[in-house]
């Protein structure tokens, strides 16, 4: 068996693990990074894999939705890929999403992709759904998909072949939140190989509980004042947990949802095995109100109110009209819920309390503060799952070089085969 990393070694970013079996050419997802640049945040183009021999791939394994982890699926159907996708019901729906928007983006960008929608189209008619737990074969391939906890539809998954059996993690996350479960770590069998992420391998996260808490009343402080709360939250699974946040929030205060989150929202509400407390969530439900078009987001904007919007990264979409009408007031704030990549507007608040709108640098002058609910393990976390596993052969992605090497090093002290491997490095399992 070779295991190659073509992505996300030692970088947060398209994962695509290659594994090569006697009869297959397996690939654990297929994402891709997208660049960031200069001061106007130009985005520089998608990062994608390279693979040789794509076409001859004849098993996608998909771990979940989000782009890191998917986006290079059209590509990869341009160039000839054919194979089947196996993946959970919720990931399919939001690589619709996903797919669809990113090639949007890549048009108005003038990227000119070399795929289109008709790839797009055939990469989800080769989605076939899994469920949790549930065995299922293919060629002399036996694997299961066990809830990762990370987002809606996220999987670990196990693969047996070639009388070895193999983990692949994907983004998982140990510890609950108000909208996930915490990862099934319970998989029933002796792991020869784990593939496992360490994006967060060299620190813990701060208590969720404290995190929530402050988030809470930091809002409540500022609409006391008067002012408006922008929280920028990724579409899939963190505006939806800030939602089940704020309803613990007693306020008279409009709260409003809006961009892709909104038919991420309306999914979630449909399909209740993915998520928890969605009984809160249906609660809840008619105290939000959606953002439907420019003109309802200029009509609001205008009022108080509490505005959960995307994107996370304050990178693009309608976070930044927000931004535009609210960052002159001292009374107004912006409250980051996630992690802020290097080149994000985001990641500039934070760091210099400027961003570029429009073209010109403007010093925000509204409260601008971050707040931690990760949906990845933490070091505490992550070295206690993989104690709990102790495989044979540890093969450590999807982190930074600090993290995977911090990790790594940890890992070896314990004993372990450890790998923390480089682009598009072969490794060989006897």
């Amino acid at each position: 068996m070779k295991i190659i990393l073509h992505g996300a070694a030692q970088e947060v970013g398209r994962s695509c693990v290659e594994v090569r079996t006697k009869n297959n050419k397996i690939l654990f997802d297929s994402g891709i990074k997208i660049g960031l640049e200069g001061e106007g945040l130009e985005e520089t183009g998608s990062e994608y894999p390279v693979i040789k021999d794509v076409d001859k791939v004849n098993l996608v394994l998909l771990s979940h939705a989000h782009l890191d982890h998917s986006g290079a699926l059209p590509l990869f159907n341009y160039m000839g890929m054919d194979a089947n996708i196996y993946c959970t019901s919720m990931t399919k729906f939001l690589c619709k999403l996903l797919l669809r928007d990113s090639l949007k983006i890549e048009i108005l960008n003038e990227r000119n992709p070399a795929y289109n929608k008709e790839n797009i189209i055939n990469v989800l008619d080769q989605m076939m759904n899994v469920n949790y737990r549930k065995k299922n074969v293919f060629n002399d391939c036996e694997f299961k998909f066990f809830d990762a906890g990370h987002i809606p539809g996220s999987a670990c998954i196990l693969l047996k072949v070639d009388g070895k059996t193999l983990l692949y993690t994907g983004d998982f996350n140990t510890n609950e939140s108000m909208l996930m479960p915490r990862a099934d770590v319970n998989y029933g069998e002796k792991i020869d190989i784990l593939i496992c992420e360490s994006t967060y391998g060299d620190r813990n996260h701060p208590d969720r509980q404290k995190q929530k808490a402050d988030f809470l009343n930091t809002i409540k402080r500022t609409l006391e004042k008067g002012g408006s709360v922008i929280v920028p939250a990724f579409a899939v699974g963190r505006a939806q947990e800030i939602l089940l946040i704020l309803s613990e929030l007693k306020t008279r205060v409009p709260i409003y949802l809006d961009g892709m989150a909104k038919k991420v929202y309306s999914k979630i509400l449909r399909e209740e095995k993915f998520t928890k407390n969605i009984h809160k969530l249906r609660k809840f439900d008619n105290k939000v109100k959606f953002i439907k078009g420019f003109k309802r987001r200029q009509d609001a904007i205008k009022k108080q109110g509490i505005f959960v919007t995307t994107s996370g990264m304050v990178s693009g979409g309608p976070v930044i009209e927000y931004i535009k009408y609210l960052w002159h007031d001292p009374n107004n704030a912006i409250l980051l819920t996630g992690y802020q990549a290097e080149g994000t507007g985001g990641r500039a608040l934070l760091e210099t309390g400027s961003m570029f709108l429009d073209g010109n640098k403007v010093h925000v002058k509204c409260l601008v503060k971050k707040y931690d609910f990760s949906a990845h393990a933490g070091l505490k976390g992550l070295k206690k799952y993989i104690m709990k596993i102790k495989p044979k052969v540890l093969v450590l992605n999807h982190g930074d070089p600090g993290a995977e090497g911090n990790l790594a090093s940890w890992a070896k002290s314990m004993g372990m085969t450890v790998h923390a491997t480089k682009k598009n490095e072969v490794i060989v399992v006897k």
